[in-house]
C-alpha cells in the first residue's frame, strides 16, 4: 500500500506499483526500472497503453558551472519500451514518453501510444529518478496498467443465390466452432474480423440441394467469400418441368387444298390434322390428346 504524501491507497484493490512508494527521503540519489511482463504486439493495427498515476516532477534546482548553465530535476520519470529482454536496463530504451515538469498529485489516467510497436513482443519500462535537493521526494506510484489492441484482420463477404434460408459464420478454433453472426440477408459483409479460420453454413430450403458446409482461411488485410448456390435435384428438376407444361406434341398435317393455321394451345405449338373426320382436342396439362 503506497504511503508516500501524494497517495495513501492503491487506486484499486490494496497495492500499487512505484518508486518510493513508503516517501523515504534518506536517500541521495535513487533510479529504479520497472518492467511489466512480456506482451506480444503481433496481429494488430493499433495498441494503446493506458495505467492511473500519481508523481509530482515538478521541482528543479538550476547551477551554473563556469559558463554553463545546469538544472537538475529533483524527481522525474518516464515511459520506455524495450524490444529485447536480453539488453539490460538504461536510458538507451526507446521512449514512448516523459513526464518531466508535470504534476499529478491525484489519482490520474495516463495514455500512451504503443502503434509504433504493433507486429512486436515488447515490455513497458517505468522509469523513476530522484535527487532530493531540500524538498520532499513523492515517488511515482503507478496503479491498474492497461494495454489494449485493434485487432489486425479481413473481410467475410456472405452470399446467396436465393433469398431463401439462412446462414451461420462461425470461427473455427481449438475448442471447436465459436459463433461469429448468422441471418438471412442474400448478400452481406463482415469487417475487420480477426486472422483465422472461418466456417460458413447454409439452412435447407424446400426442394432444393443444401450444399456441405465451407470453409476457408482469412490472413491479414486480406478478404474471404463464400457462396450459398442451390440447385435442384435431377428427379426433383424433371418435375419441375412438368408442372410448368414444357412438354409438346404435333398432329398429323391437315388435308390438301386446306390451310395449315398454327395453334397455340397452353405453350405448346401444334397443326390441324389431315384426317377428314371430325377431331377432338382436350388439354391435358400442356399437351394434346386425339380422340
Amino acid at each position: 500500500m503506497p504511503n508516500n504524501g501524494l497517495a495513501t491507497s492503491a487506486h484499486s484493490g490494496a497495492n500499487a506499483w512505484g518508486g518510493d512508494l513508503d516517501g523515504n527521503q534518506d536517500f541521495y540519489a535513487a533510479s529504479s526500472y520497472l518492467y511489466a511482463p512480456v506482451i506480444d504486439l503481433s496481429g494488430l493495427t493499433s495498441a494503446t497503453l493506458t495505467f492511473w498515476t500519481t508523481f509530482d516532477f515538478s521541482r528543479f534546482e538550476t547551477f551554473t558551472i563556469g559558463n554553463t548553465d545546469y538544472t537538475i530535476w529533483e524527481e522525474d520519470g518516464g515511459v520506455l519500451i524495450s524490444t529485447n529482454a536480453s539488453v539490460p536496463p538504461s536510458l538507451n530504451l526507446p521512449l514512448a514518453v516523459e513526464y518531466t515538469n508535470q504534476i499529478a498529485d491525484t489519482w490520474r489516467q495516463e495514455t500512451v501510444d504503443l502503434t509504433k510497436w504493433v507486429g512486436q513482443t515488447i515490455q513497458v519500462v517505468f522509469y523513476y529518478q530522484a535527487i532530493p535537493l531540500g524538498d520532499t521526494i513523492y515517488g511515482w506510484t503507478i496503479d491498474d496498467i492497461r494495454i489494449t489492441g485493434v485487432v489486425a484482420g479481413g473481410n467475410v463477404s456472405i452470399t446467396k443465390n436465393l433469398g431463401q434460408g439462412t446462414w451461420s459464420l462461425s470461427s473455427l478454433s481449438s475448442i471447436g466452432l465459436v459463433p461469429v453472426q448468422s441471418g438471412v440477408a442474400p448478400s452481406i459483409t463482415f469487417s475487420n474480423l480477426a486472422a483465422g479460420n472461418y466456417v460458413a453454413q447454409f439452412g435447407d430450403v424446400p426442394f432444393y440441394q443444401t450444399p456441405d458446409e465451407q470453409t476457408n482461411t482469412l490472413t491479414v488485410g486480406g478478404t474471404v467469400q463464400f457462396h450459398r448456390h442451390l440447385f435442384l435435384p435431377r428427379r426433383e428438376s424433371q418435375r419441375h418441368f412438368r408442372r410448368l407444361g414444357k412438354w409438346t406434341t404435333s398432329a398429323p398435317s391437315p388435308p390438301t387444298g386446306r390451310s395449315s393455321p398454327t395453334r397455340m394451345v397452353t405453350g405448346c405449338r401444334t397443326t390441324p390434322s389431315s384426317s377428314p373426320e371430325p377431331i377432338q382436342r382436350t388439354r391435358h396439362r400442356g399437351f394434346i390428346s386425339r380422340k
